[in-house]
């Protein structure tokens, strides 16, 4: 891959990830970020999803969370980094947030969120479905300090 479509940051790399890439580590995770404007502000919500077909699907407890994000463009995004290598990737989707009456809270249920009759899961009426309108997603390597350019280009003396 070229340099010119990396950015270095330190003795990290970054690229981008194609499509299908960014699907698969979508699908990889369960807690994602949901970025909106509530009143003009900026407002930040971790959720616990799925990706049902074409969409991020998710449940909400709060009514007024709820009614933000009844018709309403939408980031998303899902991280992974290692802690002790600093090496991960990102994956931003960017779509409309509209309530998904038609998936079955049976989609949620995976490994460490088993539903039961007891569980605080917001109601089937409370779930919410992003489209995937744009995708894209960043890989963090390690740097072929070999091969990269400068950082700091020095001053001539």
């Amino acid at each position: 891959m070229p340099d010119a479509e990396r950015v270095f940051t330190h003795d990290r790399a970054h690229q981008s990830l194609n499509l299908s890439e960014c699907r698969r580590l979508l699908d990889s995770e369960r807690l994602g970020r949901i970025a909106l404007s509530v009143a003009a502000l900026p407002v930040v919500v971790p959720v616990f999803y799925r990706i049902v077909g074409d969409r991020i699907a998710f449940g909400v407890e709060a009514e007024s969370l709820f009614a933000a994000l009844s018709d309403n463009v939408v980031a998303f995004e899902v991280d992974h980094v290692d802690q002790e290598t600093n090496v991960g990737w990102t994956v931003l989707v960017v779509g409309r947030s509209r309530p998904a009456p038609d998936l079955s809270l049976s989609a949620f249920s995976f490994p460490g969120f088993q539903l039961s009759p007891t569980s605080p899961f917001p109601p089937l009426e409370r779930l919410i479905g992003i489209t995937m309108d744009r995708i894209s997603g960043q890989e963090t390597i390690e740097r072929d300090v070999d091969h990269a350019p400068a950082l700091v280009s020095e001053a001539p003396a």
